[in-house]
């Protein structure tokens, strides 16, 4: 529904925070409470480079590891950068690396995990660095402004690094700050933690969302999904609202691209039934436009002057525009400042299409 823009988490530094943190959470929680980074054997980090070379995921990172490398002889510095590819991998590298696991025996290996070896060692890593780094993670607290403002929750400071204020997938339900123990954001592994636990810390795949969508997609493995930080698609011309009766309003997708489409979104989450609850808004919003038709609006305009004083001349003339904007300002918005608002598009949609001015 609603697009993030992933440069905001590299403009204002929120990139290097997160990075930071995640690697403390390894230091002080994963296996024997051991400081991965002085340590001779970081051995969680080292085999999960060895999982990603396994699956020919390596390639994706444009990590510097020659093809055939055996891990165990690559440095700490050789790991840790691999590490931080992954962890800060963006929704295309993600994508990819999602793609070519698909393609491998990654599924089979996954299921048949019943004999003890290497490759259960691998997963057996894979999936206590998935489940505790993640807990630990998603309580961590930190610091934005270079540490002048107070420390909070990692999943908040996500949701203010990026401006965001409601859910990107329905934009119905407000998400934020609610204290401390209270988190009033979720976060969707939009790649399931629980398939793809290699994902489970990785910036890009942690969707700031409402409690009801987080819960209705659960671990859904829909190629279909499209994620909000996927580049190039137009969440805005994919989706539109439109009055298909008197206060009723429909929602509907655009199919002409049969490559992208947003409707595993919209199935997904539930969003048609979802906005079948807000015809009372849609009524609402409809009633109040009528009640100000833009023939009414140019007559208040006309007589809306700012006049001298003295000579009691025009000065200036309130534009129609700026009154029609003051009377419906609650409900509309630009597109950039959907993420701030519930309901944004769903407003704006009706708005043209009633009004038919843009």
């Amino acid at each position: 529904m609603i697009t993030l823009n992933a440069e905001k988490y590299r403009e204002n530094g929120f990139e290097q925070i997160y990075l930071k943190a995640v690697y403390e959470v390894l230091s002080e929680n994963m296996k024997g409470n051991k400081t991965i980074q002085s340590t001779k054997e970081p051995k969680v980090v080292r085999e999960i480079v060895r999982f990603l070379q396994k699956y020919g995921l390596l390639s994706v990172l444009e990590a510097d590891v020659p093809a055939h490398t055996d891990v165990d002889d690559l440095d700490e510095e050789t790991l840790f950068a691999v590490m931080k590819a992954l962890i800060l991998a963006d929704e295309k590298k993600l994508r990819e690396m999602y793609e070519r696991l698909e393609t491998t025996s990654y599924e089979e290996d996954r299921t048949n995990l019943t004999k003890p070896g290497p490759l259960h060692e691998i997963f057996d890593f894979l999936n206590y660095f998935g489940d505790n780094a993640y807990e630990h993670m998603r309580k961590k607290e930190v610091s934005l402004l270079n540490g002048e403002d107070e420390p909070d929750k990692l999943p908040n400071q996500m949701v203010k690094s990026l401006e965001l204020r409601t859910c990107p997938y329905c934009n119905r339900a407000f998400i934020g700050t609610v204290g401390k123990e209270n988190l009033g954001v979720q976060l969707d592994h939009f790649y399931s933690k629980s398939i793809y636990p290699i994902f489970a810390v990785c910036l890009y795949n942690l969707i700031p969302s409402c409690s009801h969508c987080n819960r209705i997609k659960t671990n859904r493995d829909d190629k279909e999904l499209v994620s909000p930080f996927r580049k190039g698609v137009s969440f805005e011309k994919k989706i539109k609202f439109e009055l298909v009766d008197d206060g009723k309003v429909q929602l509907v997708v655009d199919e002409s691209d049969s490559e992208l489409t947003l409707k595993s979104n919209v199935r997904t989450f539930k969003l048609k039934e979802a906005y079948n609850f807000h015809n009372i808004e849609g009524k609402r919003f409809v009633d109040k436009m009528r009640a100000y038709p833009p023939s009414l609006i140019r007559e208040i305009a006309r007589h809306m002057t700012v006049r001298d004083e003295i000579t009691g001349d025009v000065i200036e003339k309130v534009p129609v525009e700026a009154l029609e904007m003051g009377l419906f300002q609650e409900y509309f918005c630009e597109p950039a400042d959907y993420i701030k608002k519930p309901l944004a598009k769903f407003y704006r949609d009706l708005y043209y299409e009633y009004r038919g001015w843009e």
